[in-house]
């Protein structure tokens, strides 16, 4: 009796255990499939309505039928792309709606290598003497643009954009000042240039 009880149990529980969540506004790769439900139950059958899923290029890419939620009167359907990008539906009812699909946990990761690398720029403006003043100064300011970044992963939903700009911009400027200080210094090895006379001039 026991046996049978349990078994009772466990049968009326697979369909909870194996049902679909609610689609959030934004949803993480791994929570797909996931169910869109309609706020309000439709005067006609289920049915009756389609959805029609549109990617952020424009693209219709499929067009289902609604079902019925169980017996509460709204309708539902199943969402399921995991590719990254934003997602709108539009049902023949009227009513439409935004699923975003990104990776929410790379924000931890974008937060600590941020940390990171702001950490190793000031190290390494820390460690320079006076004579690389503007290299020191720049590398300052970058640890202060980075770390502008941080708030922005809270507020956008893609910050590598921002990131890889930051980061080009690093590059050139970097490679700008090694490649004068470089110059110089091979100037100053050929005595075209003398020390004491570029800081007279200075």
């Amino acid at each position: 009796m026991k046996l049978k009880t349990i078994l009772i149990i466990l049968l009326l529980t697979i369909p909870i255990a194996w049902s679909l969540e609610e689609c959030k506004k934004i949803t993480e790769p791994e929570d797909i499939p996931c169910r869109v439900t309609t706020t309000w139950p439709y005067t006609s059958a289920c049915g009756s309505y389609s959805a029609q899923i549109i990617n952020d290029s424009g693209v219709i890419l499929n067009t289902v039928n609604l079902t019925d939620f169980g017996s509460s009167g709204l309708c539902n359907f199943t969402f399921n792309y995991t590719e990254k990008g934003s997602y709108i539906y539009n049902i023949t009812s009227g009513d439409s709606g935004n699923i975003t699909v990104e990776v929410k946990n790379l924000m931890l990761g974008i937060i600590i290598g941020i940390g990171i690398i702001c950490g190793i720029f000031l190290w390494l403006s820390f460690s320079l003497d006076n004579s690389h003043l503007v290299l020191k100064l720049f590398l300052i300011f970058e640890v202060i643009t980075l770390l502008s970044v941080i708030p922005a992963t809270f507020i956008l939903h893609d910050t590598s954009v921002l990131f890889h700009t930051v980061y080009i911009r690093f590059l050139w400027v970097f490679w700008i000042y090694v490649s004068v200080y470089f110059i110089y210094k091979v100037l100053l090895w050929l005595g075209l240039v003398s020390q004491g006379e570029t800081e007279d001039e200075a």
